[in-house]
C-alpha cells in the first residue's frame, strides 16, 4: 500500500471519548504515530485511511490502547493489523448482563487408542494438541454455544519453514485455547466484538482484513468538535437547554453514552440539528397547547371582573336605613 503524508492538522485533531474502563482517551494521529504502531519504523507507511480506522475502532469498542486494549502492527505492505487483548474481550464478555460464563480448553488425541479428548489445558504423555475448543453460556439460548477450531489453520512459521518462537510445540496448548476463546466470544457477541482479533489469528483464513474506504478519511474532520458545532449555533440559553434534553433522549433511545452519541452526530450534524428544530417545535407546541387548557380549566367568574355594589357602606348600601334605630339590638335607649 502506497505511503500517504498525513496533513499536519488532522494529525493533531484530538479524538475524545471513555474507554471501557472508565478512563477518559485523548488520542490524535500523531500519538498512534510515535507511541502507539508497531513496529515504530512502519509508522510512515501507514495510510490516512488506517489511522482514521484504528481511532474509529478504538473509540466505537471503548478500547484503552495506552494499556494494550488494543495495538496496530503494520506487517510490511499488508493493510494495517489492529490487534485486540484477549483480556479485554474476557472483560468486556463477563460485564454483558445475558453471559452465564464460558469454558474453553484443547483437543487432544492419543494414537495409540485412537480416541481424542477435551482438555482444560493437560497434554499427558502420548497425545498431541489437534485443536482448541470452547463453550459457552448464554442466558436465553435454547442450548449451549459450543466451538472447535483446528490447530494446523494457525501455526505460523518464519520463511525458512520453521515454527515462530511464539508457535513453539509447548505453547500449543495456550495459543490454540485463546483462538477458540475469541473466536467463541466473536460469535456470542458480534455487536460488541466484530472486527477485533488476536495476534493468534492474524494471517490466518478467519481473519478478515479492514477495507479502508475514503470517507473514513474525511470522518476525522469532525472529531472532537462536537461542541464546536454547537456553540456555532449560537442557541439561546432556553434553546440551549432544550438542545441537551434532546441529546438525552437520543441517547437513551439509542442506548448508547453520550460521548458516543456525540461521535455519531458530528458524522452528520446538520441532519441532526434539523431534527431537533423539529422536536422544538413539537415541544413548543405542546407547551401552548398545555396553557390553553390551563386557562380553559379557570371558570367564568374567575375571570370576570365583581362588580362593586353601589352606597357607602362597608358592603354597600347606605350607612343608615331611614326611619331605623341603629343602636344595637337590646340596647338600652338613651334620653
Amino acid at each position: 500500500m502506497a505511503t500517504q503524508n498525513v496533513p499536519e492538522k488532522l494529525d493533531q485533531k484530538i479524538v475524545r471519548y471513555v474507554a471501557a474502563d472508565g478512563q477518559e482517551i485523548n488520542l490524535n494521529i500523531d500519538m498512534v504515530k510515535k507511541y502507539l504502531i508497531t513496529p515504530a519504523t512502519a509508522a510512515e507507511s501507514v495510510t490516512l485511511q488506517e489511522f482514521v480506522f484504528f481511532l474509529n475502532i478504538c473509540r466505537s469498542r471503548g478500547l484503552n490502547p495506552f494499556i494494550k486494549d488494543v495495538y496496530p502492527v503494520k506487517y510490511g505492505s499488508d493493510p494495517l493489523a489492529i490487534i485486540t487483548s484477549i483480556d479485554f474481550l474476557r472483560k468486556r464478555a463477563a460485564a454483558e448482563a445475558d453471559c452465564e460464563g464460558w469454558d474453553k480448553g484443547v483437543i487432544v488425541y492419543k494414537k495409540e487408542t485412537k480416541e481424542a479428548r477435551e482438555s482444560a489445558g493437560i497434554v499427558l504423555p502420548g497425545e498431541e494438541v489437534i485443536g482448541g475448543w470452547f463453550r459457552g453460556y448464554k442466558k436465553g439460548w435454547r442450548k449451549d454455544f459450543y466451538l472447535e477450531v483446528n490447530l494446523s489453520g494457525y501455526l505460523k512459521k518464519t520463511k525458512e519453514g520453521n515454527l515462530t518462537r511464539f508457535w513453539q510445540e509447548a505453547n500449543w496448548p495456550t495459543m490454540i485455547s485463546k483462538v477458540a476463546e475469541a473466536q467463541g466470544l466473536r460469535t456470542m457477541w458480534p455487536g460488541k466484538f466484530s472486527k477485533m482479533f488476536l495476534a493468534e489469528e492474524i494471517g490466518t483464513a478467519d481473519y478478515e482484513p479492514p477495507v479502508f474506504e475514503i470517507p473514513e478519511a474525511i470522518d476525522i474532520e469532525t472529531h472532537g468538535r462536537f461542541e464546536e458545532l454547537v456553540a456555532e449555533q449560537k442557541l439561546s440559553p432556553e434553546d440551549h437547554k432544550l438542545f441537551e434534553e434532546y441529546c438525552e433522549f437520543q441517547a437513551k433511545k439509542n442506548k448508547v453514552e453520550m460521548e458516543i452519541l456525540q461521535g455519531m452526530v458530528e458524522r452528520d450534524f446538520a441532519n441532526f440539528m434539523g431534527y431537533f428544530k423539529v422536536y422544538k417545535t413539537k415541544h413548543e407546541v405542546e407547551a401552548r397547547m398545555k396553557t390553553l387548557a390551563t386557562d380553559k380549566a379557570k371558570s367564568p367568574e374567575e375571570k370576570k371582573p365583581k362588580e362593586k355594589p353601589e352606597g357607602n357602606g362597608p358592603r354597600g348600601g347606605p350607612l343608615f336605613e331611614e326611619g331605623k334605630d341603629v343602636r344595637g339590638e337590646g340596647e338600652k335607649p338613651t334620653n
